[in-house]
């Protein structure tokens, strides 16, 4: 039995097959064959977003597009168009643009043109987002587990550098993400590997050879980790001889899309216990973190 007949039927019953009249505005005009294609492509990008790998056209169409889904009357383009509306209308996501991915090597200054997403949630009332995003959370990573994870290498998903995360480690490990970028932020976004590896050692006893209890990995395997899931942007820079180089770290654009301007602000109130209305405090932290998101 594949992965996706093992998906619960009652949970993807109720998710992507609701029945309400929004949700039938979008697809009835659609045959059985093509509704299933635009299911796919629904279940497929939530499923990416989940397991921090690339959205994009591409891999899209490797886990969703598939000769039955080829062979339906609609075409990739306005079933994607439809995912996307679905996912905005009928289950509270709304699927951004990402800019252009930058070079990771100094002599490669040209950024990639390849067009990439990611998922926001548009869910304004905070209970129920967290109660959607923890479910969607839970059931992400059952999604299409051996076209994601296993059997496509071309996703450079590798499951030792990609460990899975109880419900405590997970807000261990958010936390130490959410440390790295604050970090790199406040940094005017850019700090040396050098320099980030010394912050962990003296401030936090963690060396680089150090393991973090959540993941058994050091600060530099997490930091790779980050590239790869581009909270962070890895930047090399190589001398005249192959063992010379200089790694910088800039925001990454998941970071940016995830962790916004105003989110970092009112993360910064609440660590430093300013109140709303404190226009001076308001002013320094918008001119600190200046250089990170106007990038």
């Amino acid at each position: 039995m594949s992965d996706e007949e093992n998906y619960s039927g009652d949970e993807q019953e109720a998710v992507y097959h609701d029945d309400s009249p929004k949700t039938m505005s979008l697809i009835e005009g659609f045959s059985t064959g093509s509704q299933q294609a635009i299911s796919k492509i629904v279940r497929t990008i939530i499923a990416l977003n989940n397991n921090k790998i690339t959205i994009n056209a591409d891999n899209i169409k490797k886990a969703a597009w598939n000769e039955s889904a080829r062979l339906s009357e609609v075409k990739f383009k306005e079933a994607f168009e439809t995912a996307r509306l679905f996912l905005d209308s009928c289950l509270g996501y709304k699927l951004v643009d990402l800019p252009a991915k930058l070079s990771s090597t100094a002599k490669s200054p040209k950024a990639s043109s390849s067009k990439t997403y990611m998922l926001i949630s548009n869910i304004e009332d905070e209970h129920a987002r967290f109660i959607i995003e923890s479910k969607a959370q839970e059931q992400g990573h059952r999604l299409f587990a051996s076209e994601l994870n296993h059997e496509r290498k071309d996703y450079r998903n590798d499951k030792d550098l990609n460990p899975t995360f109880n419900s405590d480690e997970k807000l261990m490990n958010n936390g130490v993400i959410l440390l790295i970028l604050s970090i790199i932020i406040l940094s005017e976004n850019s700090i040396m590997e050098e320099e980030l590896t010394r912050i962990f050692k003296d401030i936090y006893g963690i060396g680089e050879v150090t393991k973090f209890p959540i993941a058994e990995i050091n600060i530099l395997e997490f930091l790779k980790i980050l590239d790869k899931q581009e909270y962070v942007h890895r930047k090399v820079t190589r001398g005249s001889t192959s063992d010379q180089e200089v790694v910088e770290y800039m925001l990454g654009r998941r970071a940016k899309a995830e962790f916004d301007r105003d989110s970092f602000i009112s993360f910064a109130r609440i660590i430093m216990d300013e109140a709303e209305d404190n226009q001076r405090f308001l002013t320094i932290v918008q001119n600190s973190i200046k250089a990170a998101y106007d990038a």
